[in-house]
């Protein structure tokens, strides 16, 4: 699978993605929930909006891909391979690092719709807002006073 073949389809799964998760939370705002994301919180009532946001991190994340590639196809070309199986290796380096990028993204896009879906279909409770909790805590400025 070449680089645009990738690109595409991992910005359909991830505005399908994105199109699931403001479904869910709008349905899951109906049934009385309440949206804990704080990244979420500020656009959930404009959908288009937070559409536009997702949109916004689609491209950054195609970016990001696009010049993890161009990094791994400049370490590549630098790279002396001593077999032609190191060779052959080096050869993908670049594709491989592009599709990474974006498999590891898709994935992370898609924990929110399958936990509202969880939530709103099963009850079941997941973990995935302690774990965003714990995560923005971190990253967080830390006080030095």
């Amino acid at each position: 699978m070449n680089g645009r073949v990738a690109s595409a389809l991992f910005s359909a799964a991830y505005l399908a993605a994105s199109l699931l998760d403001i479904a869910t939370t709008q349905a899951g705002l109906a049934r009385g929930f309440v949206e804990v994301n704080p990244l979420v919180a500020g656009v959930v009532s404009k959908p288009a909006l937070w559409l536009l946001r997702d949109v916004a991190s689609l491209l950054a994340t195609l970016a990001l891909a696009h010049m993890c590639r161009a990094i791994a196809g400049r370490l590549a070309a630098r790279a002396k391979p001593r077999t032609p199986r190191e060779a052959a290796r080096l050869e993908k380096l670049p594709s491989t690092a592009l599709k990474a990028v974006l498999l590891a993204a898709a994935t992370l896009r898609w924990l929110p719709p399958i936990h509202n879906t969880l939530l709103l279909y099963t009850g079941i409770e997941t973990t995935l807002p302690q774990i965003f909790e714990k995560l923005l805590a971190t990253l967080s400025p830390v006080s030095l006073g």
